[in-house]
């Protein structure tokens, strides 16, 4: 009964997590996508307006360089905030919770699982033997991986 406790517990923080994950990622296109139509924006309608006022004072070729230079600067910064994107509290929570409650179950149902056989050997010659099994198969469970 534990194991399917712990099992539900398990699916629900990998649920947990999945949306974390969903919310991330659309947070990340919306960024990706205002950082494309601002380039794109900026290339297409800023560049004329920016270009006639400051080509009087700059020269054409100089106007250029100026207005290249400030499309990139805001290129990167847009691109690195969606690139920069980490996994938050609840996400990161949620994958502990399930790791540990998918440990935990495994550890159950290894037990329950010999605790059939080990019947087999009550009441008989192998009652030892039996015993014996169950002592290595509990410790062997309650070893921590290194």
């Amino acid at each position: 009964m534990r194991a399917i406790k712990l099992a539900k517990v398990a699916a629900q923080a990998e649920k947990l997590r999945l949306q974390a994950l969903a919310q991330r990622q659309v947070r990340r296109g919306i960024f990706g996508a205002v950082a494309t139509i601002f380039a794109i924006g900026a290339l297409a309608l800023g560049h004329v307006v920016a270009f006639l006022a400051i080509v009087p004072s700059l020269g054409p070729l100089w106007t250029s360089v100026l207005l290249l230079a400030f499309d990139l600067l805001v290129a990167i910064v847009l691109g690195t905030l969606a690139a920069l994107s980490k996994p938050g509290e609840i996400e990161a929570e949620a994958q502990r919770l399930k790791e540990t409650a998918l440990g935990q179950m495994r550890q159950d149902l290894t037990v329950a699982a010999l605790v059939p056989a080990l019947g087999l050997f009550v009441g008989t010659r192998r009652a030892r033997g039996g015993a014996l099994l169950a002592g290595l198969a509990l410790r062997l469970l309650r070893r921590t991986p290194a």
